[in-house]
């Protein structure tokens, strides 16, 4: 399942022209004007379930939400949604090309945020493969966290607090000798997991 999901998103960014055109037109439906009547308190509303919802990518778009509730107010928060939409889906399939560092950091989230059941269809369960999946990907992140903290210059400033969110809430990024490879998902990416449906086949299972 998790294989056809990014081979569907995949197909999505080679779709980039029509989300661009898309995006234009989600902006045309808003009225500058309204801006005023509805003014933005520069907080965003947005709920944040997974480390996906705060990663380098995430942050960018989040600044880009920004400045379109500074232009357009909070008149039409649907079409600031869908907007938004279209600008991640832009941005991620550039990144996956030109940074695909930037790329793979939030692929490895996604995968960390999967077991928790973040992002998990309705009718499937969550296997060993996926537990396997999120474990390797909480090795990578600890390799990035470290690569940026060696070189903080060589990185946005989205990337500098994605990666101080996971020193602050992952002691052991400290010493080198730490890595999660093996094992369970660590204490601190565990958090209260989204209800999901187990499958007809009975595929809500335990990491194997």
């Amino acid at each position: 399942m998790r294989s056809i999901n990014r081979f569907a998103r995949r197909q999505t960014q080679f779709g980039a022209h029509c989300i661009q055109q898309s995006f234009a037109s989600h902006l045309n439906t808003l009225d500058v004007a309204l801006s005023a009547q509805h003014k933005f308190d520069g907080k965003l509303k947005r709920e944040k379930r997974g480390w996906q919802d705060g990663t380098s990518l995430s942050l960018f778009v989040d600044d880009v939400e920004r400045l379109l509730r500074d232009l357009y107010g909070e008149s039409d928060n649907e079409a600031i949604d869908r907007a938004r939409s279209a600008v991640f889906v832009i941005v991620r399939g550039f990144a996956e090309h030109l940074r695909k560092d930037v790329e793979q950091e939030h692929g490895d989230a996604e995968d960390i945020d999967y077991v928790e059941g973040i992002g998990v269809p309705e009718g499937y369960g969550i296997s060993g493969r996926d537990h396997r999946k999120a474990n390797k990907a909480c090795h990578e992140l600890a390799i990035r966290a470290r690569a940026v903290r060696a070189n903080p210059t060589a990185f946005s400033k989205y990337t500098l607090e994605f990666v101080n969110k996971l020193y602050a809430t992952w002691p052991t990024l400290a010493d080198p000798t730490e890595y999660p490879e093996s094992g369970s998902i660590p204490d601190f990416l565990k958090r209260e997991p989204v209800a999901v449906s187990e499958s007809p086949e009975g595929l809500l299972v335990a990491a194997e």
